[in-house]
């Protein structure tokens, strides 16, 4: 009885599923491929335009928040208004955050520019 190692089980796996795919392939042709890459290059767009829609009102509240901050509550040393102002650079912050891990994920650009090399990732995700 021989004893499989982690990696030659993983390598087994990887190989049963790459010839799932290609008998696919063949069966359904580049049509699908076709589809299959479309569908992840727009997955990325998706995300672009997620960071995109976070961005935009992360800096129209941090503009805000400024002008809270350092207008009216320096300038009249209204606490009220320092607190407004640092909440909603909290706010923004958090916003920048969030646009941050859209944009500045490097599988959303992937999917856009490479999606074979997203697709690929995909399936290594679903098998590990």
């Amino acid at each position: 009885m021989t004893q499989e190692t982690g990696v030659q089980l993983i390598d087994n796996r990887l190989q049963a599923i790459a010839d799932k795919l290609a008998d696919l392939a063949e069966q359904y042709g580049p049509e699908v491929t076709d589809a299959m890459l479309a569908v992840t290059r727009l997955q990325g767009f998706e995300y672009l335009i997620y960071g995109v829609l976070f961005l935009i009102p992360s800096v129209i509240i941090g503009l805000f928040a400024w002008y809270k901050f350092l207008k009216s509550g320096i300038k009249n040393k209204d606490i009220d208004e320092i607190g407004t102002g640092l909440l909603l650079g909290t706010v923004s912050a958090l916003g920048f955050i969030i646009t941050g891990s859209f944009l500045f994920d490097i599988w959303t650009w992937v999917a856009i520019f490479e999606p074979k090399l997203a697709i690929a990732r995909k399936l290594l995700e679903g098998v590990l």
